[in-house]
């Protein structure tokens, strides 16, 4: 009997120390996500132990730009994006410990990147991509979702997201597709959103030409005359396009010749193809 009356208050004692650890709070290990250049704050708690409770890092490293306070606060403004995780020590007034890790991730700010359009031809077939960076389109370009906000696309354009020809099933972005329909310049303002509710914008005019540049198949044709005679050659096929697929709507010919204007064509037929 003296034996177990002798042991009772130790095992007494080390269960009370236990239960008197301070523990941080809160319970998830993974902390809010962040944005560059955006305020950030968060404040850790504890409980059990004796109160008033201080905190600070014990190992890993906290995003550039923030801090974390003795009384638990951790705030700041994020310089850098950040994907990582740190551990926290809390110390109450009896000098009790304990430490946890919390994962962290800062996203970059969300921004387009697409410079502009190529002025286009009339009639003719176009396709881009539509490319943006920072938040969560880092982690999938189909994380972001595409408007056209202000403004409006030329007749004939559409603004297709998640487009198959923009990236594998799971990373794709939208794409500016279609046949250009009207000649003029039309300004409009591309918007994109991801899931952290960031928002970018910006402003593009896309230009519709009449026509491309011309192309004349063959650039040469060669003829064998004997001087002061005919050149007979007979029907001669050239070719002439609008190198951009458009409509030529006015063409002039001219025949040059070497050594002088001794060249005619006559017989001159003309076709065209839509």
């Amino acid at each position: 009997m003296a034996l177990v009356l002798r042991l009772l208050p130790l095992l007494v004692g080390t269960a009370l120390l236990a239960v008197a650890q301070p523990v941080i709070t809160p319970g998830a290990s993974s902390l809010p996500n962040g944005v560059t250049g955006q305020p950030y704050a968060y404040a850790f708690g504890a409980t059990g132990g004796a109160a008033p409770y201080t905190f600070r890092v014990v190992s890993g490293g906290l995003p550039s730009g923030l801090t974390l306070a003795s009384g638990g606060v951790l705030n700041g403004t994020p310089a850098t994006a950040f994907n990582g995780s740190f551990s926290i020590e809390v110390r109450d007034a009896a000098n009790a410990t304990s430490t946890r890790t919390f994962a962290l991730r800062i996203y970059s700010q969300l921004s387009i990147v697409t410079v502009g359009f190529q002025s286009t031809p009339f009639g003719s077939n176009f396709s881009q991509c539509l490319a943006a960076q920072g938040g969560t389109v880092v982690d999938g370009a189909s994380n972001g979702t595409w408007n056209i906000v202000g403004g409006s696309l030329p007749p004939g354009l559409t603004l297709v997201n998640q487009s198959p020809n923009c990236g594998p099933l799971g990373n794709r972005s939208a794409e500016l597709t279609g046949i250009t329909t009207a000649v003029g310049s039309y300004p409009f303002t591309l918007q994109v959103n991801d899931t952290l509710g960031q928002v970018a914008q910006r402003q593009y005019t896309f230009t519709v030409l009449t026509t491309g540049p011309i192309v004349v198949t063959p650039t040469q044709l060669s003829f064998t005359c004997q001087v002061g005679g005919l050149c007979t050659t007979g029907a001669v096929g050239v070719n002439i396009n609008s190198g951009g697929g458009g409509i030529i709507t006015g063409l002039t010919i001219a025949v040059v010749s070497p050594g002088g204007n001794w060249l005619r064509v006559t017989n001159l037929n003309t076709s065209t193809t839509p």
